[in-house]
């Protein structure tokens, strides 16, 4: 596990990465759409915080009840994960059911602007230059078609999560925890957006 080191504080790499992209992809959107990312956003990556950080005392009761202090540091782990990511999903498919998600012109682009920044921190903190090059060379492009276009088309989407899971392929493991996760996110947005374009047709 590759760590980073603030000061005294010692954090898992991919978990700063995450961090800064959650709070990077919203002042992204914002500069190009010039309109802030909608309370979903933020709820997702709470929700996903809080799931994974309570699925702790599901999967180690023993644990917890003997140090309930022990949750400030500890998460479920994998299984803790998969819960949380399947609470997210649960929550951005009611909310596309209901239609309070936008798609094309918020949900899509946020996707590819969390997940390219958050591929490009980590490939800098691994020193892997060209890596990072891949992954900061799709985040232009993709800037550039959401500023042109004001959206991500579903089959502009598909291409840039496909050149995602191969540079993920070729730099890094895409069974790694957090890639995973992240790819997951991609995929289900992506069957979400193919599913209502299918609809509306």
């Amino acid at each position: 596990m590759n760590l980073l080191t603030i000061g005294k504080v010692t954090v898992p790499a991919g978990l700063a990465a995450a961090l800064a992209a959650v709070f990077l992809a919203p002042l992204l959107y914002r500069a190009l759409m010039k309109t802030k990312a909608g309370d979903w956003y933020w709820n997702t990556f709470f929700f996903f915080f809080l799931a994974a950080k309570l699925s702790y005392i599901l999967f180690y009761w023993g644990i917890f009840s003997k140090s309930p202090v022990s949750l400030l540091y500890f998460h479920g782990g994998s299984k803790g994960m998969l819960l949380a990511l399947l609470a997210v999903f649960f929550y951005l498919f009611y909310l596309a059911k209901s239609g309070k998600l936008p798609l094309a012109g918020e949900g899509l682009p946020l996707f590819h602007l969390f997940a390219l920044p958050h591929f490009l921190i980590l490939s800098m903190m691994a020193n892997e230059l060209p890596a990072a090059a891949v992954y900061f060379l799709l985040l232009a492009g993709t800037l550039l078609v959401v500023f042109q276009k004001r959206q991500l088309s579903v089959e502009a989407f598909i291409m840039l999560y496909f050149a995602e899971v191969l540079g993920v392929s070729i730099f890094s493991s895409i069974f790694s925890p957090g890639n995973l996760a992240v790819l997951a996110g991609g995929l289900f947005f992506g069957l979400m957006a193919y599913l209502k374009k299918g609809v509306q047709a």
